[in-house]
């Protein structure tokens, strides 16, 4: 597989199924194998996955839908003596 096949596949997914957004997990559950390639080969200078690569070569209609993974839900911790 290359970068352009990872492409072609996950566009057809995406006309295919209509998702209303879509984001690396929905990847995962619907194209495990390319997410494997993306994980393996799209790699950002810092290390992680280079989403915003992927993304970009994506159709623009389908661009509009990507949502990142936000870590913001998780509920946060702190002590009430913190706020003082």
């Amino acid at each position: 597989m290359d970068f352009d096949c990872a492409i072609k596949i996950i566009n057809k997914l995406l006309k295919e199924k209509r998702p209303d957004v879509f984001n690396s997990s929905w990847i995962l559950k619907h194209a495990p194998k390319v997410y494997r390639f993306i994980r393996e080969n799209v790699r950002a200078e810092i290390g992680g996955i280079d989403w915003d690569r992927f993304t970009r070569s994506l159709d623009r209609r389908f661009q509009k839908k990507w949502t990142a993974v936000s870590f913001s839900k998780r509920k946060q911790y702190r002590k009430k003596n913190e706020w003082r």
